[in-house]
This record gives structure tokens, C-alpha cells and sequence, in this order.
């Protein structure tokens, strides 16, 4: 076979470094070794794969084809060597752990220097996660276990999941703001909201029955959401530890509302044939009191803003 996986990585190095002298660097190898490796490939498909200019080297319209369909058989390769790796010594290679949008990962650390400790040849990945993306995140392999979804696995679905506790949320504005002079004496109905402004935390998710579909501002997360309460620029829902430390600051007024913000519960979700052990690790730690009231107790500042459930 004249393309080989190798060949492929060879010109993956290339387009993305750029030239056969960062390829080279990245690839541990002297130029003059890829050069040859290249013109030899090339001399082997009849044609050129690359636009020489300088120092610099462009991949042809083919070599751009050979590159975008051989980069899937790299990722299958990678996938099928980690599978196998894991398959034969127990341990994964390689987590990726999905963190949901309402969770701050860095609160997470703790538990993965436990980890690194436990499982010394695995190698971790931390990567945000939205409800809408949760389940085709499983299906094709880029997260291995996603923490803090707001919903649990369907049975029978190849799934598993379970409980972490139960995040509840507060309407809030800040002090200049007109609702927060006309909730002063009882409960606003949640149509007492409709005419102003709602700040909306991603596009299209989690949005409580209160809020109507406009006026609206979304916003890419939740920092800049409370940014946006505090500048006066709508209500938004906030999750109530961190709308509980802005009211102690006097930065932001809480709305009593009727019906209240809906609670979100949130949950663990992997794949059940998973059989690694460092998966198993994180799931059964997850599950500890202990470490659950540090990691969520970090994660919302010990306001008590997650109700535990264990």
C-alpha cells in the first residue's frame, strides 16, 4: 500500500506547521528525512501533493483530499489503539470528561490531581459541554464521562447515569433597575416579567418557563450573564449561590417569584460499556460526600446553592 498511516501524520505535520521544517520539529525528525519521505510519496502516486514557495509548502487539491479523508483514519487508528490498550491492561489511556456550562472546571482539579495519582498512565481532557451536544458527545467518543449534565440517560440506551445534587437558581437585577423597586413589597407573577429585558445564558438551552422569548440578550456564559444583571441591561436567572453572594455585596437585588425558577438536577452520564478503571475511579469518587461538598462546595462558592444527594 503506497499511503500509509504514517505518511498520513507525516502530512498532517505539514499542513499544520506549515512548512517541512516545523513538521520536521514536531515530528522529531531532520528536514532532509521528510523532505525525501515526501518526494518518495509523491514519486509513488504520480503526483504532486504539495505547492512548493519558499520555505513554505501548500498542499495541492489533491493532497488536500488525501489529508482531510486520511485525518479519519488516524482518529480511528488512535481510537482503535486506545481501545485496546484499555482492552488489555484495564486502564484508559486517555479520559476526555465533559464538563457541563454551569460548572467551573478549574473546581475539578483537586479530584484529577487524586486521579493523576491513582492512574499515573492516563492522560486527562477537560472540555465544556452543552445539554444539546451531551448525548452526540457519548455517541461519538469525545467525552467519556460528562459531569453535571442537567439530565439523566434514557434506560435501555446504552447508557448510565447518576445523581450529583441539585442546583437551584434566582431571578436577578441589579439595584437601579425597575423590577427590583416593584418586587420590594410581594411576590412578582411571572407575566410581570414579560416587558423587560431578559439576559439568556447560550442560546436556545435552559430557558426557564419565566422567561419570555423577547426582549432577550444572550450571552456565551454565565460570568458575562451576571456582568449583564449587574450593568442593569435585564433579569436574568442566575444559579442562587452566586446570585446569593452578589445580594451580600449589595450588587444585585433577588426577585421572589411565583411560580419560583424551576431547580435543575444534575447528573453523571457515561457509557455502560466502558469498561475502563479509571472511569470507574471518577465515577465511584464522584459519588463520595466528601468529595462532592468540595468539588460543588468550590464550584458555587460554599453558599449552598447544590442540594446534596448523599
Amino acid at each position: 500500500m503506497k499511503i500509509t498511516l504514517d505518511a498520513l501524520q507525516m502530512l498532517d505535520a505539514i499542513a499544520t506547521g506549515g512548512s517541512f521544517a516545523a513538521a520536521a520539529d514536531s515530528l522529531h525528525r531532520v528536514p532532509s528525512a521528510v523532505t525525501h519521505a515526501v518526494h518518495k510519496l509523491e514519486d509513488d502516486l504520480g503526483y504532486p501533493l504539495f505547492e512548493r514557495a519558499g520555505r513554505r509548502a501548500r498542499l495541492t487539491a489533491a493532497g488536500r483530499m488525501l489529508l482531510e479523508e486520511g485525518r479519519s483514519l488516524l482518529m480511528a487508528a488512535s481510537t482503535l489503539e486506545a481501545r485496546v490498550h484499555q482492552m488489555a491492561t484495564g486502564h484508559e489511556r486517555e479520559l476526555t470528561l465533559g464538563v457541563d456550562s454551569l460548572l467551573d472546571p478549574a473546581a475539578l482539579l483537586p479530584l484529577l490531581e487524586a486521579f493523576y495519582r491513582a492512574h499515573p498512565a492516563s492522560h486527562l481532557n477537560l472540555i465544556r459541554i452543552t445539554p444539546d451536544e451531551r448525548w452526540d458527545a457519548l455517541e461519538r467518543r469525545q467525552a467519556d464521562l460528562l459531569i453535571g449534565m442537567p439530565g439523566e440517560a434514557s434506560p435501555g440506551g446504552g447508557l448510565a447515569s447518576l445523581p450529583l445534587g441539585t442546583l437551584h437558581f434566582a431571578c436577578c437585577v441589579a439595584p437601579q433597575h425597575p423590577l427590583a423597586q416593584a418586587a420590594q413589597d410581594q411576590p412578582l407573577p411571572a407575566h410581570a416579567l414579560h416587558p423587560h429585558r431578559a439576559i439568556l445564558h447560550q442560546p436556545g438551552t435552559r430557558r426557564p418557563p419565566q422567561l419570555a422569548p423577547h426582549p432577550h440578550l444572550h450571552v456565551p456564559d454565565l460570568n458575562t450573564l451576571c456582568a449583564a444583571v449587574l450593568a442593569g441591561l435585564g433579569y436574568g436567572i442566575l444559579p442562587a449561590p452566586m446570585a446569593e453572594a452578589e445580594l451580600r455585596a449589595g450588587r444585585l437585588r433577588i426577585l421572589a417569584l411565583t411560580p419560583p425558577p424551576p431547580p435543575v438536577p444534575l447528573h453523571l452520564i457515561w457509557r455502560e460499556q466502558h469498561p475502563g478503571r479509571g472511569l470507574a475511579w471518577l465515577v465511584q469518587q464522584l459519588q463520595q460526600p466528601t468529595w462532592r461538598q468540595q468539588l460543588f462546595g468550590e464550584l458555587f462558592n460554599n453558599t449552598g446553592g447544590i442540594s446534596s444527594l448523599g
